[in-house]
């Protein structure tokens, strides 16, 4: 029996080219490189600001969140990382 991997969408929440939330990313791919197949997500840039309205069916998605949803409906799993605060308190 063929010994299947896992295939696991990253996604960092941060847009920064030295983004830590990236390097946990790349490092968790590298440390599960044997086990699990993981692909970083490199459209958040492209993403429009979230609106209900056009999640309508009458309306045609933007092709950027038709891929998103693409790539996590061929995603056994999804990895989250996204920025804390940054020496401040969190919103309230």
């Amino acid at each position: 029996m063929q010994n299947m991997m896992k295939k696991i969408l990253a996604i960092s929440g941060s847009l920064r080219a030295e983004s830590t939330n990236l390097k946990i990313i790349e490092n968790v791919a590298k440390l599960a490189a044997d086990s699990l197949e993981i692909s970083v997500y490199q459209g958040l840039p492209a993403l429009p600001a979230f609106n209900p309205d056009l999640d309508a069916e009458a309306i045609a998605e933007p092709a950027e969140v038709a891929d998103l949803r693409k790539q996590i409906s061929e995603a056994d799993g999804i990895i989250i990382c996204t920025p804390g605060c940054t020496k401040r308190s969190a919103a309230r």
